[in-house]
């Protein structure tokens, strides 16, 4: 029986079109009519303020809280969604969580991470799941919000910045943390995005290399309310005063709680540390390792939030806490309640958990 080997051009032929093919079933899974977008475009191509108010009829509170007001930014607690990109509702695979984070906003949370990513498959498929707007110099871009890979899901940078935009410009009494993991060629064009956002005049710029954080208050009033920060390609150690955009490299002044670590309140990077924001991860992937509603349902309950917290007493306190599937459990009651301690109001948490509250004089160094 004789056997026939495959010509080089038949194989080369038969991988473009499954790569093809591939592009073709991404594109009809992400804009077939079941697609469900998360915001409305205005007549003039942005993303409407509709139904992004807070429930909030406070009018002296931060946050949601008057207690909050004469904290400093980084001794407040900040309920943040992880992957806040990544959506079931966005049509994601694997998604860490339901809805999407405009939802989360509305909701309460007030910090997000976002992956900053450079579609795969070029132009072809960019310009099918990207508006690459112009006007905010992304024309030919294939930047976009994703984990990795496109095909598995991907947020528009206009759509997720304009809508914060719209945030902020909506709840005058809100300070909001972002905080991007920057993936291989896509700072640039974060960066460009920013720049068209309209987010610039919110941002938070120190005035001095080593940050003393300011009030909550003192955010408001001066409406600088959005901190950013990122870490990953291209990003480096800057003094606090003199960061591109106002955008502070995160190990300067973040530590983490190791990622899929829900029980301890140790921190990530050994040795003396002088950031001032602590990180709390509170997520865990399934055996399959996609994110986990139903370890979700457990870890954002309020007993486990506050035996959590309660084994951090005399370490650095928490500034945020970071979960998945931000709409099942009661991670908003349980800041709100956190917050109200460390406000001095009377709180349902009623014990001291001793956490290390002491400003820290001199932080954000560079580090090479």
């Amino acid at each position: 029986m004789i056997h026939f080997m495959p010509s080089f051009k038949k194989i080369i032929v038969g991988a473009a079109f499954v790569a093809v093919s591939g592009i073709i079933a991404v594109v009809l899974w992400r804009y077939g009519p079941w697609l469900n977008s998360s915001t409305e475009p205005t007549s003039d191509g942005n993303v409407s303020s509709k139904n992004l108010f807070t429930n909030s009829t406070c009018q002296t509170c931060c946050n949601g809280l008057e207690s909050n007001c004469d904290l400093p930014v980084n001794q407040v607690l900040f309920p943040a969604v992880h992957n806040a990109h990544s959506s079931y509702e966005d049509n994601f695979i694997g998604a860490s969580n339901n809805l999407p984070f405009e939802e989360a906003l509305i909701a309460g949370y007030r910090a997000i991470q976002l992956t900053s990513c450079a579609c795969e498959g070029g132009v072809l498929l960019s310009n099918y799941l990207l508006e690459q707007d112009e006007e905010w110099g992304l024309a030919d871009s294939n930047l976009g919000f994703c984990n990795s890979y496109c095909g598995k899901g991907v947020r528009d940078p206009k759509e997720v910045l304009t809508t914060i935009k719209s945030f902020l410009d909506s709840n005058r009494r809100e300070v909001m943390i972002i905080y991007f993991s920057v993936e291989e060629d896509s700072l640039n064009d974060l960066r460009i995005a920013l720049q068209h956002s309209g987010l610039e005049k919110f941002v938070y710029r120190p005035n001095e290399k080593y940050v003393d954080w300011p009030t909550m208050q003192s955010l408001i009033e001066s409406d600088t309310r959005l901190l950013l920060f990122a870490n990953g390609e291209g990003m480096r150690s800057c003094y606090a005063d003199d960061c591109a955009d106002g955008v502070l490299y995160t190990p300067d002044h973040f530590v983490f709680t190791a990622q899929y670590d829900t029980t301890s309140c140790e921190a990530s990077v050994s040795g003396d540390n002088l950031a001032e924001f602590f990180v709390m991860n509170h997520y865990e992937t399934n055996k399959i390792n996609w994110p986990s509603e139903s370890n979700a349902r457990e870890l954002n309950s309020f007993s486990v939030l506050q035996k959590r917290l309660h084994g951090c007493k005399g370490r650095k306190l928490p500034s945020i806490i970071a979960v998945d599937f931000w709409d099942v459990g009661d991670v908003v009651e349980f800041v709100m309640e956190e917050n109200k301690r460390r406000g001095g109001i009377e709180s349902t948490l009623d014990q001291d958990f001793g956490f290390n509250m002491t400003k820290v004089e001199k932080s954000g160094n560079v580090r090479g």
